[in-house]
């Protein structure tokens, strides 16, 4: 069986939002193959989730990505699209899960600092009641904290940028094939390389099909 990832990444292919992503990107929702106009957007995006097929290529981390269609073409077209939208989809979600952490990070941070603030306030009252009172061990735990909180931040907000400056470049060669098999986050992905090897015998594929139409 798959491991849990390749399980996970499967579900992911054959789910309605990459489903959706290739029908608006195709505009199949006019297809008559889909029932056209008179099925609905939903109907349509179930019936293009039904028809796609992932399996491991065996002794690999390869997978063969196809969809069922009567048009050859348009067979070969949706799997390509469908490549296409996964790795996309892919970057997106690592950006946002960054993102997400930086906010509740800083979300964190800021509470400590009330905390803090107001631990050095409580200090200093007790400072001026008390002359030559050693500060309270509790207020360096504090303190510690809130610098782990800051260095906890700052990791999280440079990993942010990182990805934010990834997917920025991902979305500028997205039509640039060549730039994208050398695009590091993609080369350092192995689901999205085996989609990737799929995605150039689609291609190849389509454009023998082509021809014959």
């Amino acid at each position: 069986d798959p491991e849990p990832y390749f399980q996970t990444q499967y579900r992911i292919l054959t789910g309605r939002d990459l489903a959706r992503r290739v029908v608006d990107k195709l505009d199949l929702a006019r297809s008559i193959e889909f029932g056209g106009a008179s099925a609905g957007p939903d109907a349509v995006v179930d019936a293009v989730a039904s028809r796609v097929l992932v399996a491991p290529v065996r002794a690999s981390r390869l997978v063969d990505v196809s969809f069922r269609s009567a048009d050859p073409a348009l067979a070969a077209q949706v799997a390509n699209t469908l490549s296409r939208a996964y790795i996309d989809q892919n970057v997106e979600g690592r950006f946002q899960r960054a993102k997400t952490t930086a906010e509740w990070l800083e979300e964190q941070l800021g509470q400590q600092r009330e905390r803090l603030a107001e631990g050095q306030k409580n200090l200093q009252r007790y400072r001026e009641r008390n002359p030559g009172a050693v500060a309270d061990k509790g207020t360096n735990i504090v303190t510690q904290k809130l610098a782990d909180l800051n260095a906890a931040v700052t990791r999280a907000e440079t990993q942010r940028i990182e990805k934010q400056s990834t997917y920025d470049r991902l979305k500028s060669i997205a039509n640039d094939p060549a730039a994208l098999d050398a695009f590091p986050a993609i080369l350092g992905n192995p689901f999205i390389q085996a989609l990737r090897t799929e995605l150039a015998g689609l291609q190849r594929q389509q454009q023998a099909l082509g021809p014959r139409l």
